[in-house]
């Protein structure tokens, strides 16, 4: 279980595939300061497993299920990486109780602003992959509203999800 509160920002140093499942190296300091051999890491609120721990650095197992479920498809080496280490019950929560474990992926169809807030009324369940066209019927002047949207949406979907509401 996590907060979904990023601990620190981490840096993808190599990313291997093999067959059903693969393997994720990244670079990170705080993240590493107690964490033991099995011990989950939320990975851009993606839960994985370390197998490896080195100084700085650390490798996780990653099942290519998930890597198609999440984005973690969409990581290169050197790309930066949200990470929290998993909830202690003896800390405060300071967050949300989220379990970092993807159910299901999500298409927003529309989204309108409203003074300070955005409504995202339209959007719907998938449990396919999202095409690569998915954003294609998002206005272009829109486009770049909607990135900078996208991460906040996906952190209340991933409370509601979590939590059933």
């Amino acid at each position: 279980m996590f907060t979904g509160i990023v601990e620190e920002v981490g840096i993808v140093k190599n990313i291997t595939a093999s067959g059903k499942s693969g393997k994720i190296r990244i670079c990170a300091n705080k993240v590493l300061e107690d964490v033991h051999l099995g011990d989950s890491i939320a990975v851009n609120g993606v839960c994985l497993t370390v197998c490896e721990v080195f100084q700085n650095e650390f490798v996780a197992d990653v099942m290519m299920e998930t890597v198609r479920a999440t984005n973690l498809s969409t990581l290169t080496r050197n790309s930066k990486v949200n990470l929290e280490r998993a909830m202690s019950l003896s800390s405060r929560f300071g967050g949300h109780i989220v379990t970092g474990h993807v159910d299901t992926t999500g298409t927003i169809v529309d989204f309108k602003k409203e003074e300070n807030a955005y409504r995202f009324d339209n959007w719907k369940r998938e449990f396919s992959r999202l095409e690569e066209d998915t954003f294609r019927d998002i206005p272009p002047e829109k486009v770049q509203e909607f990135m900078e949207l996208f991460r906040e949406l996906y952190l209340r979907m991933q409370r509601n999800f979590d939590t059933g509401e």
